[in-house]
């Protein structure tokens, strides 16, 4: 394990609690006037269930990258998959300003273990991108765990429109921010940490 990966995923951490927590102070101060119903929501009723089920999901879907990455039997995908987390924490806290939207009535809220990451708001979503990211983190030689990551990672994406959490376009916007973010740091880490050539097939 090279001393500098973990130096720049430190960096990167550091870097995306500050900007998550000045972005969520700028957003709050931003984010006033009425929701607007997403279509989706015409046709699902609201339950409050809905966001807890979102927040299992994801950690389901987390737990299957921490799985894989101990059948690796090396810490190496750890600070690159930290690093790529912290990039999509940098990114979302840049944009979620620019669009102060709130989120649909009745969002309960709900407590995730990611929430150091997340500014709260709604688009992009959160939860879509850290989903889809951990989904990409995990190999395709691992296939049962990356179609069941997959699986979970766009169930999140929909329990969190119709828990109210999310319009669709903000799930949208997370997941290809989110793979925006994994394609930025796998380019990053091949050119100046040296990092191997993943096997991403899209």
């Amino acid at each position: 394990m090279k001393r500098n990966e973990w130096v720049i995923t430190i960096i990167l951490i550091v870097i995306a609690l500050f900007a998550t927590t000045i972005s969520a102070t700028y957003y709050n101060n931003l984010a006033t006037g009425p929701t607007v119903p997403d279509i989706i929501h015409h046709y699902i009723a609201f339950n409050p269930w809905y966001s807890h089920i979102a927040e299992i999901l994801l950690a389901i879907t987390s737990i299957l990258f921490i799985i894989s990455a101990y059948h690796q039997r090396t810490d190496k995908p750890i600070p690159f998959a930290l690093s790529v987390l912290a990039a999509f924490a940098i990114l979302r806290a840049l944009i979620l300003p620019l669009t102060p939207l709130t989120n649909p009535f009745p969002y309960p809220g709900a407590f995730s273990p990611f929430s150091h990451f997340n500014a709260g708001g709604a688009f992009p979503s959160g939860h879509a991108g850290f989903a889809i990211l951990f989904f990409l983190l995990i190999p395709w030689k691992e296939k049962k765990l990356k179609y069941t990551a997959l699986f979970t990672a766009l169930l999140t994406g929909f329990f969190m429109i119709i828990s109210r959490g999310h319009y669709t376009i903000d799930v949208v916007g997370g997941i290809l921010l989110g793979y925006a973010a994994y394609r930025m740091m796998d380019y990053f880490w091949k050119r100046k940490v040296k990092r191997p050539k993943v096997d991403l097939k899209f």
